[in-house]
């Protein structure tokens, strides 16, 4: 009786262990606050800048490099997340009115939503942000929700990435709309989130 007590116990820690970090992997929607007028006109910036190529596919070209500079970074870099915060960046009178950091690295947005934000139910809005990761690295990408589907289907722009019909997802060479799911990994990247916002 008391092997198969302990057997039973140990079974229910198992589950408990495997159903708690299954739900710590959940991914989950944080509202930062944010003005209306500020999100409605960046996205008129980021539909702006679709059709944006790279010079020679490697992450350079004038406006690349506006992106980048937006957050400070000179040199050729990944700039998913550049985008995004060169978005906001060209329509704020003033950094303050930025609702995300200034960052080139796409998951630094989400761990600041997840810091500072409100949890939400977990269901697409136009423009939120949807954001991957590689596991076991700071490494990921980051896009913007501009139409949203059923069955959590989205459609997105993405800076960084292929036209969706060849390359890569993450490391491609431009600005395109792209097909997503809000659970779906891209390639080996899992989908952490979304990045909200809540009108003041």
């Amino acid at each position: 009786m008391k092997k198969l007590i302990s057997i039973l116990f140990y079974a229910l820690v198992i589950w408990i262990t495997i159903t708690v970090t299954g739900l710590a992997m959940m991914p989950k929607r944080y509202l930062l606050p944010s003005s209306l007028q500020i999100v409605d006109d960046s996205r008129k910036v980021m539909l702006s800048q679709v059709g944006t190529k790279e010079a020679t596919g490697r992450n350079d070209g004038v406006q690349i490099e506006k992106y980048l500079g937006s957050v400070k970074i000179y040199v050729p870099a990944p700039y998913c997340a550049a985008f995004v915060y060169f978005c906001f960046a060209e329509v704020a009178c003033d950094i303050t009115q930025i609702p995300i950091p200034r960052t080139a690295v796409a998951n630094n947005i989400y761990n600041y939503a997840r810091k500072k934000g409100v949890l939400a139910n977990y269901a697409p809005a136009i423009d939120d942000l949807i954001t991957w990761k590689y596991s076991n690295s700071w490494s990921g990408h980051i896009e913007r929700i501009y139409e949203i589907h059923k069955a959590g289907w989205v459609l997105t722009v993405g800076a960084n990435t292929s036209n969706g019909k060849t390359g890569s997802q993450r490391e491609g060479n431009g600005v395109f709309i792209r097909r997503r799911n809000i659970y779906h990994p891209v390639g080996r990247m899992f989908v952490r989130g979304l990045v909200g916002w809540k009108y003041e």
